[in-house]
């Protein structure tokens, strides 16, 4: 089995400091010549010096994946030729020991070499960091502007000053002197609970939480099917007369010789890790259509069918989620079918659209999706739950749910171990 790596962060560049020190520089080369043009760059440099020093660093390890990567190569299967992000340590390591996988979207078994992984080591994602301060016991950020993130799935844009940490946040923090990177799941004043061993502030789930945000604070996606990459196609038109409009994914379970199944919660980063897998219910899918139409998706969750309808341009990439589904019963779905897309030629008409051959129309890059749950794992303990975090308390999960190090084990951290809210970065 694979070293488990926790999400430690790296400085490399903090750009207020080089920035400060080519003032300094300049400063002493006129400083006896213009003594006016100095005091003023001293004025400068000293009022940078007061500003919050925006960092960049570098992610380590991948407890924070699928959202944040630390180094990493990539792991094809050879069967179905799907592309898989490890960590460059455990892509080491089974290599070393030619150890034996299986691919979480064929089921594939096959041996680790040099022939399936890129010998490539990929650098860790770069993420800047809005350093926080606290004042009378109240965390706020020190940015004032608000900037676009270059990221999809973290914040989209810096925090107001004043504005205080919200529940989902990305930040680095202290732990046992390292610097991590984790999502926050609780502030001071909330209280954490358990159902069925999933984690709740407040008695919500994060992931909704999530969802309800919007993207800009969204965690990553993690694929479930890509249809584009199978032989043979999961999806299926309805067999009955009042769902035959509707294309229907048929899930199935790799590990149990593709018979079909619920949806798990695998994490196909995590090559070489064995535990329990646990059924999930926060779905997504994602296709496009060669022609402009309104499209039904419907998912299967809390035991009955939910139903959104959008309309989608031709060739634009849609991805719709469960939780913008509304109650209905106009097809039935079961946990092992938990997805059904109907497309109609505009938004009053419900036909499914022929093309030339008089055949459905094909959606194209089909990609059945999911969110990251976050729950206990089975060495975590469940008597302490539920808790309310003290005034100077916070609770915070890696993405990663399996693999992290964090509040399910070392308990409510200091809110002073926040070091600022992180946002991923392209580098130049």
């Amino acid at each position: 089995m694979p070293q488990i790596l926790d999400c430690t962060i790296n400085t490399l560049i903090p750009r207020s400091n080089r920035l400060a020190s080519r003032i300094r520089s300049r400063i002493g080369m006129r400083l006896g010549i213009f003594v006016l043009g100095a005091a003023v760059a001293i004025a400068i440099w000293s009022g940078l010096a007061n500003r919050p020093q925006q960092q960049i660093f570098r992610v380590s390890g991948f407890s924070m994946a699928p959202t944040l990567h630390g180094d990493y190569q990539i792991l094809s299967c050879p069967e179905c030729r799907m592309r898989t992000k490890v960590a460059a340590e455990a892509a080491t390591q089974l290599t070393t020991f030619a150890g034996n996988v299986q691919c979480w979207h064929c089921g594939a078994k096959f041996q680790c070499d040099g022939s399936v992984i890129d010998p490539r080591v990929f650098a860790g994602d770069l993420v800047e960091l809005t350093p926080i301060e606290s004042s009378a016991g109240e965390f706020t950020t020190r940015q004032s502007n608000a900037r676009e993130s270059t990221a999809t799935g973290l914040a989209a844009t810096e925090h107001a000053a004043g504005e205080r940490l919200r529940v989902g946040d990305i930040v680095a923090l202290q732990i046992d002197g390292r610097m991590r990177v984790k999502r926050i799941l609780g502030l001071p004043g909330d209280t954490i609970s358990l159902q069925e061993r999933r984690l709740l502030v407040n008695g919500r789930r994060l992931e909704i939480i999530l969802a309800e945000a919007g993207e800009t604070r969204d965690a990553a996606f993690i694929d479930v099917d890509i249809d584009p990459q199978r032989s043979v196609s999961r999806w299926s038109y309805g067999t009955e007369e009042t769902d035959s409009a509707w294309l229907v994914y048929h899930h199935q379970s790799v590990y149990e010789h593709s018979r079909p199944s619920e949806i798990y919660d695998d994490y196909p980063c995590n090559v070489g890790v064995v535990r329990r897998l646990n059924p999930i219910d926060q779905l997504a899918v994602t296709f496009s259509l060669p022609v402009a139409a309104a499209v039904d998706v419907a998912f299967y969750c809390d035991e009955a069918t939910r139903i959104v309808t959008r309309y989608c341009d031709a060739n634009e990439s849609l991805t719709i989620t469960v939780g913008q589904a509304k109650l209905a019963e106009s097809i039935s779905l079961t946990r092992k079918t938990p997805i059904a897309i109907r497309v109609g030629s505009n938004p009053t008409q419900r036909d499914p659209i022929p093309n030339r051959q008089g055949q459905r129309v094909r959606l194209n890059d089909l990609c059945v999706r999911r969110s990251i749950e976050y729950r206990l794992r089975r060495r975590d303990s469940d008597a302490n739950y539920p808790l309310t975090l003290k005034h100077d308390e916070c609770f915070i999960v890696g993405d990663n749910v399996p693999t992290s190090v964090d509040s399910r084990e070392l308990g409510p951290l200091p809110l002073d171990n926040i070091v600022g809210i992180a946002c991923r970065v392209t580098p130049p």
